[in-house]
């Protein structure tokens, strides 16, 4: 991901006044790598357009910005295994049809269609239940 370009696009999208709690900023990440830049920032490491560059975030030589990448770049791999473990697996599109016709059959599957399934019949349960006590 680093290597990808991860760094750089935060790096641009990067504002020390803004708010990464929803949108865009929240998407790609930002929050994570915000005490990074900031420490970044105080060591007075900015370029002439108060920009960060990540070839000299990457290549620095202090040990706490060092060690603030690291936390950062694990805190983004966790949540991104968090995201993919939540999502359901009901997107057949990403897979060839054979792939896809592989994985319905698979454990995987069919412990997350019966998990999605239980909560949705157990949210049509309630919400019956709801509109039958307010026709009482």
């Amino acid at each position: 991901m680093m290597n990808a370009g991860l760094l750089d696009e935060v790096c641009h999208i990067y504002d020390p006044t803004a708010f990464y709690t929803q949108g865009l900023r929240q998407a790609i990440e930002v929050r994570e790598f915000d005490e990074v830049f900031r420490l970044y920032s105080t060591r007075k490491q900015v370029d002439e357009n108060n920009a960060t560059s990540s070839t000299t975030i990457l290549n620095i030589h202090d040990d706490q910005l060092k060690s603030l990448l690291d936390e950062a770049v694990s805190e983004l791999k966790a949540n991104t295994r968090r995201l993919v473990r939540r999502q359901p697996c009901n997107n057949g599109t990403l897979r060839g049809a054979y792939e896809w016709e592989q994985h319905k059959q698979g454990r995987g599957h069919r412990k997350k269609s019966t998990t999605v399934e239980a909560a949705k019949s157990a949210l049509g349960e309630h919400m019956s239940t709801q509109v039958g006590a307010q026709r009482r």
